[in-house]
């Protein structure tokens, strides 16, 4: 074997050889981690310097959030995908070149000839090409639609857990005011016992009640750092760093109109309607184009070939153009039964836009209720603070002047934290309805593509 050759392969061999030698999964483990800590760093520099508001945490998630990118590679892949599909309608160049040697006899003398070829087609009559550019178009509409849908997901998502980490800083504000209190509280039911005006266990109960505090205030805390881990995590960023955001954000509207009024314009503008509409074109343009399996397709064709030699012969060339038919005739009932399957999809397909479109409406009934019973819940909470809080502020002045028991007044002082911490929930609840509500009926949010 010629000495080259085997050298080129003895060097290919070594290159795969040292490349599954070298891979170390450690190593590749912490030098992914390390890129991707820095990259991490390297976003929240900017982002985190301050106090952020709602809007910075949905433009973060939108730039940072995988479940955007992805989205977003899809509708890439869809223009892509497209332009493939249009190139069905272009010429087809091929082109080719050789060089051949062979020897006649061995001593005396060998030929060598030069050949080249230039060959264009063009489809006229190429119907499934046609459907076929079509349903891609579709599908790359119903791509960019899923995209926004995703979108319009991580802004709900985002303003959720926004929420939620400021119902954490307004539960661990409140539990810090009742953890002070409780040990106000302590400290004058420990003075009245040391003065014979109150039992052991009373003074027992204002220590369990001081207890019970200081363990809420732990568990506010920590629920507090979970939260905005997970804010971090939606925003694409390091869970670990620690964040302040706004404490104030402009009120949920809830859309207005009859629960008849939201449906209407649910189905009008929600993407999902929309994608499965596209679905349905889709294939429908499937059958057509398994329709086409039963009709010729009809190109028009030129090609132009040259040889020549290197021993004194005149070198030759031949030009020849025209029309192609191309007919599949019999493929094993495969048309027939392929024709027959794109139909059943295409209704299919129907059936599945029927079912989204009843559970759409569901969802908008479901979330518009949870809307007015967050509303009711909210304003319940707010009556029973207030009843709550003149109930503690009675039994402690009548528990001073003796009137009733000190256990009352601390089962009183109770009741206000815990209806405190509801009242905190409920108010933000309502908010978090309102926006669920407007994300099942696809309202689009006006910054949620920048």
């Amino acid at each position: 074997m010629n000495k080259n050759l085997l050298l080129i392969l003895h060097s290919i061999v070594l290159c795969f050889t040292a490349g599954c030698v070298s891979f170390d999964p450690l190593d590749e483990r912490q030098n992914q981690t390390s890129e991707f800590l820095k990259d991490l760093q390297e976003k929240q520099a900017s982002i985190l310097a301050k106090p952020l508001s709602l809007e910075i945490c949905i433009a973060t998630a939108m730039t940072n959030n995988y479940e955007v990118r992805l989205a977003a590679l899809d509708t890439e892949l869809g223009q892509i995908a497209r332009s493939v599909s249009f190139s069905a309608f272009l010429p087809q160049v091929t082109a080719a070149v050789g060089y051949s040697a062979y020897s006649k006899d061995p001593v005396t003398m060998s030929d060598k000839y030069e050949r080249g070829s230039i060959n264009v087609s063009l489809p006229i009559i190429a119907p499934s090409s046609w459907y076929l550019f079509d349903a891609v178009k579709h599908s790359q509409e119903a791509a960019a639609l899923a995209e926004s849908y995703v979108r319009q997901a991580i802004t709900l998502d985002t303003t959720t857990r926004y929420f939620e980490v400021l119902i954490q800083e307004q539960l661990v504000t409140a539990i810090e005011a009742q953890v002070a209190a409780a040990e106000a509280e302590n400290s004058r039911v420990q003075g009245l016992f040391n003065e014979g005006f109150a039992r052991d266990w009373e003074r027992s109960q204002a220590a369990a009640l001081l207890t019970d505090r200081l363990h809420a205030l732990e568990q506010a805390n920590n629920n507090l750092r979970v939260a905005k881990a997970k804010l971090l995590e939606a925003m694409g960023l390091n869970p670990l760093v620690e964040i302040s955001i706004e404490k104030t954000v402009a009120p949920s509207i809830k859309p207005e109109g009859t629960i008849e009024d939201l449906v209407l314009k649910t189905l009008e503008q929600h993407p999902e309607l929309a994608i499965a509409d596209r679905q349905v074109v889709i294939k429908e343009n499937e059958v057509r184009q398994a329709f086409c399996e039963f009709i010729p397709v009809v190109s028009l064709f030129t090609s132009f070939s040259f040889t020549g030699n290197e021993v004194g012969n005149p070198p030759s060339s031949n030009l020849s153009y025209g029309f192609d038919a191309a007919w599949t005739v019999f493929k094993g009932f495969y048309n027939v039964a392929n024709y027959k399957r794109s139909k059943l999809e295409r209704t299919r397909s129907e059936y599945e836009r029927e079912k989204t479109f009843l559970s759409i409406i569901t969802r908008v009934v479901a979330a518009e209720a949870a809307v007015r019973e967050a509303h009711n819940a909210s304003e319940l909470a707010k009556a029973q603070l207030a009843v709550a809080k003149a109930k503690a502020q009675d039994y402690a002045a009548r528990a001073g002047e003796g009137l009733i028991k000190y256990s009352d007044a601390l089962d009183a002082k109770a009741a206000l934290d815990a209806a405190e911490v509801v009242n905190v929930r409920a108010g933000f609840a309502e908010q978090i309805a309102i926006e669920n509500l407007r994300y099942v009926m696809g309202e689009q949010n006006t910054n949620v593509n920048k």
